[in-house]
């Protein structure tokens, strides 16, 4: 009796021994991974389990941290430098419920909302903001030389001596001049100044600070007051600002004219104020801060090398500086890069321009900005410059943004927050399927995704960088702190790491017979791995296999042979694993 020939089940064999990052998308290719947990791109190609995290402080009350050589932090309204709490001047307090923004220029830490400034090399400390008022007060307004000096008016009667002064009135502007013996000539003085007297009033200001001196003329006639204190803040209030010539405890002086040498008055009220506004978002660039408020429309940029003057304009090239935008939506985020302070807005870069003159000026680029409360995802890594945009992750070389996040799919995330090590740009965000920490490795242009911690905030010195997370506590996670384990720092247990492969047989129209895993891992003693299967999208992981550690080995894996249509697979593993290639074998059969 003769039978029928069947022919051998051809069997298609795939070695992967490129395992690429993750990539959430239907399209997700072989060698790249769907999803994972705790997975990294270090030791690509292979797939790796993440380095184990170290934790080395806790916080009672966490507030707000500083990168840098040593770093400083508030907890619980106290002020921490390198590891040392600080005590501040007397009167200086810290809000203890406020999230902090902190920001370094050169040995200054200026502390926002508080505007609180600190000095590392010296430990003291001080408000940006110091005000002056007094009441019912008895105030003397002199006219003084440019050295301080009272001067004494020529009263008209005989011939002037050498160096007397006058006020001339010219197309109805006052001037005041200055004789001249030798040449027997009245010159223009060109800059005026006068003297304000009152008992502690320069107390707590300082040589160039720039004021608002805003008085109460009620019941007062004084014509003169209106062309020195040009704004008209009502019920009888006027005010200007002014840079401060020259001060001491009981007196400051500044620029401008009187209609006589001397001025006494009993004042309703007086005020003097060195104000800053309520910035949201800062950086430092070129020795000063640039800062906006997020739903106000102006740039703030303080006087050159002075964190504690906004409103110092007195026509030099150290000024103050600010500038009106016009354009519409909130500001997003503030950051230096390449020696330019950018300022963002979701759909928006605005790029300032610093001239040595003082003649700043600003342009901006409709593109793809910091999506609204992701301004801690603004992180350079290398010459390139990250950040969370309204729809994906954008990289900005100083031309045009450039998105790197198509990986994530159609999950929507938010309230990005970065950090930068070596080649990596950690990113934590926020989905409907709460936190996810991911980590672009820049040299190989993948995505790894680690765990579910949610962060507050990213810092680093030049050895190691750390995050602190929602449970308050700091956690070393590159790096030589990160590098050591002792009984008061662990590290942490061995990690739980997962990584969940693409639909495998999409590509072929007839049935599948999956027949044979083999897969190579390194892995250390105590470390276990599991190997689940899921057909045809059934939402059921069928577990196959599983091995301990073992050092370097391939391992044979025999599968059921099941009739099926596509699959994936998902490797699980406990404690640190390497895995260097994975072969599948399947055959094809009908396509019924």
């Amino acid at each position: 009796m003769k039978y029928p020939i069947l022919d051998n089940l051809q069997l298609n064999k795939e070695i992967t021994t490129q395992f690429a990052g993750y990539n959430h998308q239907l399209s997700c290719q072989e060698g790249f991974f769907f999803d994972e947990k705790n997975v990294t791109l270090n030791y690509f190609p292979m797939l790796a389990s993440r380095k184990r995290r170290k934790a080395v402080k806790v916080f009672t009350n966490f507030q707000g941290i500083s990168s840098g050589t040593k770093i400083a932090w508030v907890d619980d309204g106290d002020l921490y430098y390198d590891g040392v709490k600080q005590t501040l001047s007397t009167g200086i307090e810290l809000d203890d419920k406020t999230y902090k923004t902190m920001v370094r220029m050169g040995a200054y830490i200026v502390i926002f909302p508080d505007k609180v400034w600190f000095n590392t090399s010296d430990a003291t400390s001080g408000n940006i903001e110091q005000t002056f008022t007094a009441s019912n007060t008895s105030v003397t307004f002199q006219q003084v030389d440019s050295k301080g000096s009272n001067i004494t008016l020529w009263n008209g009667v005989g011939d002037p001596t050498d160096g007397a002064y006058k006020i001339d009135t010219k197309d109805g502007k006052s001037v005041l001049k200055v004789y001249s013996a030798t040449t027997n000539m009245w010159a223009n003085v060109a800059t005026t100044y006068f003297k304000i007297s009152l008992t502690n009033i320069g107390k707590d200001f300082k040589k160039g600070d720039g004021v608002k001196i805003e008085i109460d003329f009620t019941g007062i006639t004084w014509d003169r007051a209106k062309d020195i204190f040009v704004n008209d803040e009502g019920n009888g209030k006027r005010s200007s600002n002014f840079a401060i010539h020259e001060r001491d405890d009981d007196y400051i002086i500044v620029v401008g004219l009187l209609d006589e040498a001397t001025k006494t008055f009993t004042l309703p009220s007086i005020y003097v104020g060195r104000e800053c506004p309520d910035i949201e978002y800062v950086c430092e660039c070129q020795n000063r801060l640039w800062g906006v408020k997020a739903n106000g429309q102006e740039i703030y940029a303080c006087k050159l090398g002075d964190p504690t003057n906004w409103n110092c304009f007195a026509g030099i090239s150290t000024d103050s500086w600010r500038a009106t935008v016009g354009s519409d939506g909130v500001f997003t985020g503030a950051f230096a890069y390449m020696g330019n302070p950018l300022l963002f807005k979701e759909n928006s870069l605005l790029r300032i321009s610093i001239s040595a003159s003082g003649a700043h000026s600003y342009k901006e680029m409709i593109c793809r900005g910091v999506q609204n409360g992701s301004s801690k995802s603004l992180v350079q890594v290398n010459e390139l410059l990250y950040y969370k945009s309204p729809t994906s992750v954008c990289v900005y070389d100083g031309n045009f943004p450039q998105e790197i996040g198509d990986e994530f799919g159609d999950v929507k995330y938010s309230l990005g927050v970065g950090g930068g090590w070596d080649n990596k740009y950690y990113l934590e965000m926020e989905s409907d399927d709460g936190s996810s920490l991911f980590v672009y490795d820049v040299n190989v242009n993948m995505w790894a995704k680690e765990d579910n911690v949610s962060i507050y905030e990213f810092c680093n010195t030049e050895d190691t960088l750390f995050f602190v997370a929602s449970d308050k506590v700091a956690y070393a996670v590159e790096g030589e702190d990160y590098a050591t384990d002792s009984d008061e720092y662990p590290l942490e247990d061995p990690v739980f790491w997962e990584a969940e492969s693409g639909f495998i047989g999409y590509q072929i129209t007839d049935k599948k017979y999956l027949s044979r895993f083999a897969i190579r891992m390194n892995m250390e003693v105590g470390a276990e791995a599991w190997l689940y299967i899921e057909y045809d999208s059934s939402g059921k992981w069928e577990y196959v296999w599983n091995v301990s550690g073992k050092g370097t080995k391939t391992f044979a894996i025999p599968v059921r042979p099941k009739r099926c249509d596509h699959f994936r697979y998902k490797i699980k593993g406990h404690g640190a694993c390497k895995m260097i290639a994975l072969t599948k074998e399947y055959g094809e059969g009908s396509d019924m």
